[in-house]
C-alpha cells in the first residue's frame, strides 16, 4: 500500500532502538519514507495496560504475556527525543 502512496501505520510496539533503526532502513532502501510516533506514557499508565493485557490473554483475546512489568523495563529501550520524529506526552 505504501507503494501505491497510502499512508500505513505499523504499531510493532519497536521495543529496541537496534529494531526501530532496521525497519526505518528497510523501508528507506524502498523509497518509502517513515516516521516514528512515540506515545510517552507514565509508569502507572503502563502497570494498568499490562494487567488488561494479561486479563485479555486469560480470555484468549490476546496472546502477548507479560509476567512481570520488569520484562518490559528490562527489553524495552524508550527512544531518544531525536529518534523519534513524532514524541507526544500521555495526558490522561
Amino acid at each position: 500500500m505504501a507503494l501505491l502512496g497510502i499512508n500505513v501505520i505499523i504499531e510493532n510496539s519497536f521495543w529496541s532502538k537496534i529494531e526501530r533503526k532496521e525497519y526505518k532502513a528497510f523501508y528507506g532502501s524502498k523509497g518509502i519514507p517513515s516516521e516514528l510516533h512515540y506515545i510517552d506514557t507514565p509508569q502507572e499508565q503502563r502497570t494498568k495496560n499490562i494487567k488488561k493485557r494479561n486479563k485479555e490473554i486469560a480470555n484468549g483475546l490476546n496472546f502477548f504475556l507479560v509476567q512481570e512489568e520488569s520484562d518490559i523495563n528490562h527489553f524495552f529501550e524508550e527512544p531518544s527525543k531525536k529518534e523519534a520524529d513524532v514524541w507526544v506526552k500521555w495526558l490522561c
